[in-house]
């Protein structure tokens, strides 16, 4: 199968939140010559049917709609977001922050937080210790009780002072994926309010629908995308 071709089948699969396998494909149409867009449109009117009768599963609905937004937020291609694949890989920690922040706004927010790395949380670590070390010899001269007391009152002073300074300061290096989200399936997993239902496409939205991908995909104007037109010989997919 080419990369048009590749490229169609993940394109419908994220229009229509569908799921396409190989044998799906081989069970009832090919790519072969003559495979029309007629075909298409008649296997995806089945596959829309199907998904009808099948409780929907939310991690899936999540993952293509990940994808989707992951390919025209940071320009990734269909076919390298797959489950297995790291966000690292993805998104460059140069532009991860506001690739991060676009991506949580078209998922209305359901993405976790981007964390500090832990070189910095060391460092805060050890600049709350320090000032502590440093207010000592205003503690020390204190009898027993009141130094406790004393040093009580000012680890809680610095904390409540420092920390919301620090998360301010630090806030351009928090641009690391939470540790137990390092995949994209991680992160289908990870996502908030996992699924929200859709309406599923009406049989007469369907073919508009079709034809814009098929359009989208292979550069060409939605017009020449009619029933009869063979996706290879008429519509030069690769």
């Amino acid at each position: 199968m080419g990369l048009d071709l590749v490229e169609i089948v993940m394109a419908l699969e994220d229009e229509f939140e569908i799921e396409i396998t190989e044998s799906a494909w081989s069970e009832k149409w090919s790519f072969a010559k003559g495979f029309t867009a007629g075909d298409i449109y008649e296997f995806v009117l089945q596959q829309v049917d199907k998904k009808k009768l099948e409780t929907p599963c939310p991690n899936v609905k999540n993952f293509y709609r990940l994808r989707r937004t992951l390919t025209e937020v940071a320009g990734i291609e269909r076919r390298q977001v797959k489950p297995e694949e790291e966000i690292a890989a993805l998104l460059p920690l140069a532009r991860r922050r506001k690739l991060w922040k676009k991506l949580g706004t078209r998922l209305d927010g359901r993405l976790p937080r981007l964390r500090r790395s832990p070189f910095v949380q060391k460092l805060g670590l050890a600049l709350i210790l320090g000032a502590g070390i440093l207010a000592l010899p205003l503690i020390v001269p204190l009898p027993a009780l009141d130094a406790l007391l004393a040093g009580m009152v000012c680890t809680t002073f610095l904390m409540l002072l420092f920390i919301p300074v620090f998360l301010l300061v630090t806030l351009p290096w928090a641009r690391h994926v939470p540790a137990r989200l390092t995949t994209v399936g991680d992160l289908v997993q990870g996502m908030r309010n996992p699924y929200i239902p859709e309406l599923s496409a009406a049989d007469e939205d369907v073919w508009p629908r079709i034809q814009k991908t098929l359009a989208q995909i292979l550069k060409i104007d939605p017009e020449q995308v009619t029933p009869e037109a063979r996706i290879i010989e008429d519509l030069g997919a690769g």
